[in-house]
């Protein structure tokens, strides 16, 4: 039983690790214009996509919390890192301005960002949620 429960475990794990590498090619292609979208998708879906990630890293890192806690912890994460672009010092200037600093970090604050953010911690707890339903472990995750 507990070989079926590691299993189930790292399932799930492989699956939100499969599915942030998707979230980031896709957040990457938006961001390029490689896609034809429509304007509101490629001003928005990267910010859905990047809490996605966040959220995704969180239930890799810790799979057996419980979806809620992993939900609130990402969304903390999201917003501080939005929150930190009212900062404008030199030196984090100069982070934001490599490709990395600016796509972990981004460059100014916007209100949408942080809808966004929840739109893409949703989405991320859902698909949690539903696969805790799929891959069950006997009441060992929550």
């Amino acid at each position: 039983m507990a070989l079926m429960i590691s299993n189930a475990c790292a399932f799930r794990r492989s699956i939100t690790f499969a599915s942030a590498l998707f979230a980031v090619l896709l957040g990457l292609a938006v961001r390029a214009k490689s896609l034809f979208l429509a304007p509101f998708f490629v001003s928005y879906l990267p910010d859905v996509l990047w809490a996605f990630l966040i959220f995704s890293i969180a239930l890799i890192v810790s799979p057996r919390q419980p979806t809620k806690t992993i939900a609130l912890a990402a969304l903390g994460i999201c917003f501080l890192v939005e929150c930190s672009q009212l900062y404008q010092g030199d030196w984090i200037n100069a982070v934001r301005a490599t490709r990395v600093g600016g796509l972990l970090l981004g460059f100014s604050f916007l209100w949408s960002d942080l809808f966004c953010y929840v739109i893409g911690i949703a989405c991320g707890a859902a698909f949690d949620r539903a696969l805790r339903f799929l891959l069950p472990t006997k009441g060992v995750l929550p």
